[in-house]
């Protein structure tokens, strides 16, 4: 709850402070970001403390380090395509094609932790 309080407040600061028509609302996003890496590392380091299997056979443990991977790559990115957009509107267009690279990723990450569910949850019915 304190994390939605958290993003909610920054997206009406940033609709009250900036036109959000006239760029990324990257503060909004990087703020958003943030606070999905936080409550990740939170739910990461629970995981870690409370298993009783191996991190890399546990399911949520993929599915949060994924969410970890796309939201703290997100962070440079977004944080700087700004500055570089009013000198180099060409590099930012290519720098942007690094989110593509993370939600590649970052999807990847999340059909591997899917099919380790589904071979977890049928060897659990079978034996």
């Amino acid at each position: 709850m304190m994390a939605a309080l958290i993003g909610s407040l920054g997206f009406v600061c940033g609709l009250f402070f900036n036109d959000p028509f006239a760029f990324l609302m990257t503060e909004v996003i990087l703020g958003y970001a943030i606070v999905i890496c936080v409550v990740s590392l939170a739910v990461l380091w629970s995981i870690a403390n409370t298993s009783d299997r191996a991190l890399q056979r546990v399911p949520e443990f993929w599915i949060f380090m994924g969410l970890l991977i796309f939201f703290g790559g997100m962070i440079p990115v977004i944080g700087l395509i700004r500055f570089i957009f009013y000198d180099d509107p060409r590099l930012a267009a290519q720098l942007y094609h690094i989110m593509f690279v993370l939600i590649i990723l970052r999807y990847g990450i999340d059909i591997y932790a899917c099919s380790l569910a589904e071979r977890t949850e049928r060897a659990d019915r079978d034996g």
